[in-house]
């Protein structure tokens, strides 16, 4: 046995044999698959899957089925249907009207596929540090003709023949830190014939290992991880951005329920003021032959036709506002082509609420959306700079590798023949490279710091904009219930007015200046009533727009318990039904 042969089946062989095998282990185990996070188990995180993984509505092509949403599996309205009268009216409450418009609202369900279209995108991004499975197969034939012998004679050819198959299967991974790894395993199977040789058949069998470690610029988990980061971080804003929009549409919602209460109480005023006017100008008409005149009869019919024209401006308004409010609902019962006349039937409130202006800046700052999104647009924001920083480093890259080597006749022989480790080499390097004066990563690294103070900025600046907000709310509020007050009390003075005028007719002459008196004085009943609505429905308004400036209207009016109905009721619970 000569001294190589002793070499490489001696002690060191093994020692080498045994680093090459805890090397792969090491490449199998350490490092596996990155997840991207868990997804959003809120209430409002569960409501937004729900909605997206209840698609698009099923409403159908032929007449007018594309105008009515689809059925809606709740809990059903009180109806009156009376053919005869004309009568077809739908009792609705506010929690109703919300229960239906968080089942069936396009305007949520549009915005509802961003959270998981985000999730999708962090999937991607965790994606990066995957196993890759790759191999190729290759066949090369050399046919060749050489020349041999260097005098003055005749020259002679060497006629040669190689043909070479090569066969290899390897696993690579990107490592948090950077680290790119590669194990390969690669048969070549090699036949040759040529003038000295007669046709031969050689198996070479190759196990390699290659890691190449970043160690300044690209490395390390802070840089690797930072588009998973992102991803993670714009997940969670779409989230807001997602809930944002609950919010808005409830509180149109609630806004729009005021807002039919308030319509359909104006147009009863109107009526009433119509009323009126009628039986005052029935009563001048029985007054000609005493003390009336055309011009006090022309009078009365003047007014009685005006409020007439303002009770259809009150009709179209009490229209108008009805489909507002159905098509945010958006019900298969309640839409704006059932033909349902829709009685609302929750009071608005009209206690006072005791509010602490402090306390409600403070949960605006941690519940407000928006605030919210700033909030993750300053930690995207810190991100870049880490990773624009680290750009900015030099390139230095460790690289190592390890192969182990078996020859034989056939390719048992000589797959045998490597896992003896008699034969294993191996290399490192360190490859270095650096820009002189570096200005484009330096200059991205200053471009990343400024618009990091550009979101600090953004979020302080929102956080001043809802600070405003929320106090202009509070004003509303305290202005909405003082003017109320005051209202009642004008539609008290306004009655007794009136009340004294028709005391005082029969004692007086009808004259054109008396039932001028009498009509504005019915007039201004009516508007103290309308005004004294309009600050009623302005009050509850204002307490809707202060929950939703400081990010707690889901608190309202059971939103929160309606959540989780309309995931129920409007399709099957998506990815876990609610605690």
């Amino acid at each position: 046995m000569d001294a190589a042969t002793t070499y490489n089946s001696g002690p060191m062989a093994h020692l080498r044999l045994a680093a090459y095998i805890l090397l792969a282990g090491m490449f199998a185990t350490i490092g596996g698959c990155i997840y991207p996070g868990d997804l959003d188990q809120s209430v409002i995180g569960r409501y937004q899957r729900a909605m997206a993984n209840k698609g698009a509505q099923n409403r159908g092509a032929d007449g007018l089925k594309p105008y009515v949403p689809e059925k809606f599996v709740g809990p059903e309205l009180r109806t009156v249907v009376d053919e005869q009268a004309g009568l077809k009216q739908a009792f609705l409450s506010l929690e109703d009207a919300i229960l239906r418009a968080l089942a069936n609202s396009l305007d949520m369900r549009v915005v509802s596929y961003d959270p998981s279209v985000s999730y999708e995108e962090m999937v991607q991004a965790a994606a990066e540090f995957d196993y890759v499975l790759n191999g190729f197969v290759e066949y090369d034939r050399s046919d060749e003709e050489s020349s041999i012998g260097a005098g003055p004679g005749p020259m002679d050819f060497v006629h040669s023949e190689v043909r070479t198959s090569t066969y290899q299967a390897g696993l690579a991974k990107k490592f948090i830190t950077g680290a790119e790894a590669q194990l390969a395993w690669t048969l070549t199977r090699t036949r040759g014939a040529g003038a000295f040789q007669t046709l031969s058949e050689q198996y070479d069998s190759r196990m390699e290992l290659s890691v190449t470690q970043p160690l300044l610029r690209g490395a390390w988990p802070e840089f690797n991880l930072a588009t998973l980061k992102v991803a993670k971080l714009s997940y969670a804003s779409s989230t807001q951005q997602f809930r944002q929009s609950v919010e808005e549409v409830i509180t149109a919602v609630i806004n729009g329920y005021w807002a039919l209460i308030q319509a359909r109480r104006d147009r009863a005023i109107q009526q009433a003021l119509l009323d009126i006017t009628k039986q005052t100008r029935e009563r001048i008409d029985k007054r000609r032959a005493v003390d009336a005149t055309e011009v006090e009869v022309s009078q009365a019919e003047s007014a009685v036709r005006t409020r007439q024209a303002d009770l259809i401006r009150a009709d179209e308004t009490l229209e108008a506002t009805q489909d507002q409010l159905l098509r945010l609902i958006g019900d298969e019962q309640l839409n704006q082509l059932s033909g349902y006349e829709v009685v609302p039937t929750t009071r608005p409130n009209e206690e006072m609420v005791q509010i602490d202006e402090a306390d409600q800046l403070l949960v605006a700052l941690q519940n407000n959306p928006l605030l919210e999104q700033a909030r993750i647009a300053i930690q995207i924001a810190d991100v870049s700079v880490s990773v624009a920083r680290i750009e900015t480093l030099p390139e230095l890259d460790f690289q190592a590798s390890v192969t182990g080597q078996g020859i034989g006749k056939a390719a048992h022989e000589a797959r045998e023949s490597m896992q003896t480790g008699d034969f294993i080499g191996y290399s490192l390097g360190l490859l270095f490279q650096y820009p002189i004066g570096n200005r484009a990563r330096i200059a991205n690294y200053r471009a990343q710091k400024l618009s990091r103070l550009q979101s600090i900025t953004a979020m302080q600046n929102s956080a001043d904009i809802v600070a405003q907000d929320v106090r202009s709310k509070i004003r509303r509020i305290a202005t909405a219930h003082k003017e109320m007050e005051a209202q009642s009390a004008a539609v008290l003075a306004a009655r007794d007015w009136l009340d004294a005028l028709e005391a005082s007719e029969q004692l007086q002459r009808m004259s054109p200046e008396f039932l001028n008196v009498k009509l504005q004085a019915q007039e201004t009943l009516a508007l103290s009533a309308r005004r004294e609505l309009a600050a009623l429905i302005a009050y509850n308004s204002a307490l809707t727009d202060l929950a939703q400036a400081t990010g707690t209207v889901l608190e309202l009016h059971g939103v929160q318990i309606a959540l989780p109905v309309a995931m129920a009721e409007g399709g099957a619970y998506a990815f876990g039904a609610p605690d």
